[in-house]
């Protein structure tokens, strides 16, 4: 996660540098779109903000131990033999993973490759359970569905895709 979140300050940071904040807009503007900060740095802060979360849960139950601010992920992780332990540590783990994973997605690193994912639906073509989904690589990009059975070896379009899905 530090290294997630020093990446959405880096992705941010030519953003600030490139808005003309001495213009002022012209007619109205959906408020909306106003914000003066980029959308990476609103994510890294959301992410902040759920560690947060879970260590004031934990410092609830530990008064004397003091959270380190500067490194979240750290402390918790020092917690962590004391969290498997509570009911809620399956709740910890779901949000963190799937925070991380969307902001993965949403902003992936220039040298993280994006995994396929298999799909939970038997190919149309071959009937195995064989479906491999390969998210977008950037913006605008197709999701890539094909299934891994070399037999068949069958790439669907993301129209198929969706269709599949319906």
């Amino acid at each position: 996660m530090p290294t997630l979140i020093d990446r959405l300050r880096e992705i941010g940071e030519p953003t600030t540098r490139s808005r003309a904040l001495d213009r002022a807009p012209r007619g109205h503007a959906d408020p909306s779109t106003l914000s003066v900060l980029p959308p990476a740095w609103l994510d890294a802060d959301d992410l902040l903000g759920l560690l947060d979360s879970w260590a004031d849960l934990i410092l609830d139950e530990h008064p004397h131990a003091a959270a380190r601010i500067g490194d979240r992920a750290s402390w918790l992780i020092g917690y962590l033999p004391w969290c498997v332990q509570q009911e809620w540590v399956g709740d910890l783990r779901r949000e963190v993973c799937e925070t991380v994973d969307t902001l993965r997605r949403r902003y992936p690193a220039a040298d993280e490759s994006i995994r396929p994912q298999q799909v939970d639906r038997p190919c149309p073509a071959c009937g195995l359970f064989a479906l491999y989904r390969t998210p977008p690589q950037a913006p605008g990009d197709p999701v890539r569905v094909e299934c891994s059975d070399p037999d068949c070896a069958r790439v669907f379009t993301e129209d198929e895709w969706e269709a599949m899905c319906r």
